[in-house]
């Protein structure tokens, strides 16, 4: 007999989560004064590396964007649940701040190249019809974190100039090296050991390993407001159901 090794992405799913106090913003978007209310939403990157495979990058760069910009109590940040919908959409922008109720939009792409990565970032101030900020940068791959954190503080210092916001986004990133960084997001294959015969039909399988998920997304809901919410909902449905 012989054993072939089947190897499969480490992917992962996540159930059973409620989330509580989400809205939908519809109708005419109102124009305002974007200085005053600095609410903006992080849309999907687009992935402009050689390799497709390497969404997982530009995914993780949107997002950690995201959890830093979060950090920051003075701004008011779209979570990735809401914005992952627009992943390649060729809406208006103006629909999509309308659809998310927000003032700003974040937009960008990630090119991983053999030995670098190239950083394409823009602000937008939708009611403006404005770019308000924006950087295009060549890092090293062991420079990306770095980067990730310059482009949060950048942000966050453009949204809020007088408050010294930008703080939270500009804090040390996770790590500087490269390789660690990468395996942060992509996660780590598992694999599968499929026993065949000499005619290759299948008769049994060996002990594997499970697949590790990459970290490229995280979610900025608050598990305490997430209980708080649960419990109500108990204590609802119960009341309810009493009547």
């Amino acid at each position: 007999a012989r054993v072939w090794i089947v190897t499969g992405a480490g992917l992962f799913a996540l159930t059973g989560l409620a989330v509580i106090g989400a809205g939908v913003f519809r109708g005419r978007w109102a124009a305002g004064d974007a200085s005053t209310d600095p609410s903006v939403a992080v849309l999907p990157f687009e992935n402009r590396s050689p390799d497709p495979e390497a969404v997982y990058v530009s995914d993780g760069v949107a997002n950690e964007l995201i959890v830093r910009l979060t950090a920051d109590t003075l701004l008011r940040v779209s979570p990735r649940s809401s914005v992952a919908r627009f992943r390649n959409s060729t809406r208006p922008l103006e629909d999509i701040a309308a659809e998310l109720g927000v003032m700003h939009l974040v937009t960008g792409s990630v090119a991983y190249l053999a030995d670098s990565v190239r950083l394409d970032v823009e602000l937008v101030d939708v009611a403006g019809h404005r770019q308000q900020w924006a950087r295009q940068s060549v890092v090293t791959r062991g420079a990306l974190a770095d980067a990730v954190s310059a482009l949060a503080g950048g942000i966050a210092g453009s949204l809020l100039p007088r408050s010294g916001a930008g703080r939270s986004g500009a804090a040390a990133p996770l790590t500087r090296d490269s390789i660690a960084y990468d395996s942060y997001l992509r996660g780590r294959s598992g694999t599968q050991r499929i026993q065949v015969d000499v005619a290759d039909r299948q008769r049994g399988e060996l002990p594997g390993t499970e697949p590790e998920p990459g970290d490229d997304l995280r979610l900025s809901l608050d598990l305490g407001v997430q209980q708080t919410g649960e419990e109500a909902l108990r204590m609802a449905s119960g009341g309810s159901s009493q009547k």
